[in-house]
């Protein structure tokens, strides 16, 4: 994943195909009068903007800071944080160093009014680490009872109900085993699944082209019969970027949105026509951010303005699939403690 720990993301969820609203916040009071219609004598309630934003955040995350922008929220849950190495004993909702997943994260964003989809990280699990596969070798079964635990424990349907939806990877990329990371995930999406019927899972970031550093390939595993029940969503991390055109501490130079010589929809695009028989799949795009080797370089009222074309880009290219088939959930980013909004001036 790239420099989270710099930069707090918010990230897009395009929603194509399923119900008018998925959120568990759907039945809420809308408030502003403008939210509501009337046809035929009955009165509809429009879901607001708010509702369907939401930010990639942390153990640091700040609900009050941001309830007025969002509902929705993405935590990097790392696995090293609940376990030093896959095999160790399951405590949850207690970390290794002793951070309390309920108290001290997911209770108070649930009460602050926020719904959370929580990402399984294998950071220091994955590659470059050195032998990463040593680390996950005979353990397929204490992959499934993780899973399970995590569902069971945070799940919609148990007693706490701390979140709605779970990612089995964030970037685990083309570097990784395809053969071990397949492994992986269905042990622990299957463990998800028995631990909780009613948790959505995302697959890790994917893309229906040829992998990459941060992006599996879909045609590697998750076409396969054996894969295919064991995830609800698929995953697209987008970006506005163009490859290096010159040296730098990054392998990738940020450009405008509107720019030709960027995929940063086509990704999406080609995603979605990737299910020839998974039309009410929803696919959505959870990271995209205006960074440029790890810092913001873009501030205030300039980068209210480049996400504001952003947006509009996806709308645009979105518009007539969300007529027919579902809704477009769009959003902006937020730096570590500052919060930018979108405005029209």
């Amino acid at each position: 994943m790239r420099n989270w720990f710099l930069l707090k993301i918010i990230f897009v969820v395009i929603l194509l195909g399923g119900s008018a609203l998925t959120s568990v916040y759907a039945t809420n009071k809308v408030l502003p009068a403008t939210a509501s219609s009337e046809k035929g004598g009955s009165k509809k309630v429009k879901p607001l903007f708010k509702d369907f934003m939401g930010i990639n955040g942390h153990f640091h995350f700040k609900p009050d800071l941001y309830s007025q922008l969002c509902r929705l929220v993405r935590n990097y849950h790392s696995v090293r944080w609940d376990v030093e190495n896959p095999g160790g004993d399951i405590t949850l909702p207690i970390c290794t160093n002793l951070v309390n997943w309920e108290t001290q994260v997911y209770a108070p964003w649930k009460e602050k009014g926020f719904e959370t989809d929580i990402c399984i990280q294998f950071l220091g699990l994955t590659p470059p680490e050195r032998d990463y596969e040593s680390f996950w070798q005979g353990q397929e079964d204490w992959a499934y009872r993780y899973g399970k635990a995590m569902a069971s424990f945070f799940g919609p349907s148990g007693e706490k109900k701390l979140c709605t939806s779970m990612e089995v990877g964030n970037e685990p990329g083309g570097r990784f085993d395809i053969p071990l990371f397949k492994t992986i995930f269905s042990n622990i999406a299957q463990g998800i699944r028995d631990g909780d019927r009613a948790m959505k899972i995302l697959t890790p970031t994917v893309q229906a082209r040829e992998g990459d550093d941060y992006s599996q390939d879909l045609n590697s595993i998750y076409k396969d019969e054996d894969i295919l029940p064991l995830y609800d969503v698929i995953n697209v991390h987008v970006y506005a970027s163009i490859p290096e055109s010159a040296p730098g501490k990054s392998p990738w130079n940020r450009t405008f949105p509107e720019d030709s010589a960027t995929d940063y929809l086509k990704v999406v695009d080609e995603t979605v026509e990737w299910r020839p028989n998974l039309v009410t799949m929803p696919v959505r795009p959870r990271q995209w951010t205006n960074e440029q080797d790890g810092h913001c370089h873009s501030i205030g009222k300039e980068l209210a303005t480049y996400n504001r074309r952003n947006i509009s880009s996806v709308v645009f290219s979105f518009l007539p699939n969300a007529i027919s088939t579902g809704h477009i959930f769009i959003t902006t980013m937020m730096k570590t403690n500052q919060a930018y909004m979108l405005r029209g001036d």
